[in-house]
């Protein structure tokens, strides 16, 4: 059984073919994932309900991950945060972890890696 089975996912994810292939994901493993195609539903689906992990990509309209992280933090929200990233210099890493991100995930990704990274932040 999978430690992801019976968790609350959010994933904030602009785009949509990786949306669906995530939400497949997540159904297999029987995990609950909520959507948010923008940084400023993103932030307000995680202050207004529980989740076990956040998801978040750092490219996305209206705010990117980055804000929508510190934004968390600075409200009190402390559900573990895994950053999807294109990016992968040094500089993203720091600004993500003073953001108050939890751990990275470069795209592309593998789904076991995916997994791992999620099972040790929930």
């Amino acid at each position: 059984m999978s430690v992801l089975s019976g968790s609350q996912i959010l994933v904030v994810e602009d785009n949509e073919e990786l949306q669906g292939i995530l939400a497949d994901f997540f159904d297999v493993k029987k995990a609950e994932a909520d959507f948010a195609s923008n940084g400023d539903l993103g932030l307000s689906l995680a202050l207004s309900h529980a989740f076990d992990a956040i998801i978040l990509d750092v490219m996305m309209p209206k705010k990117d991950g980055m804000q929508v992280a510190r934004e968390l933090r600075l409200k009190g929200c402390t559900t573990p945060i895994l950053m999807l990233t294109a990016l992968n210099g040094k500089s993203d890493l720091l600004t993500g972890f003073d953001s108050g991100v939890d751990d990275f995930l470069t795209k592309p990704f593998q789904f076991p890696e995916l997994e791992a990274r999620l099972s040790a932040l929930i």
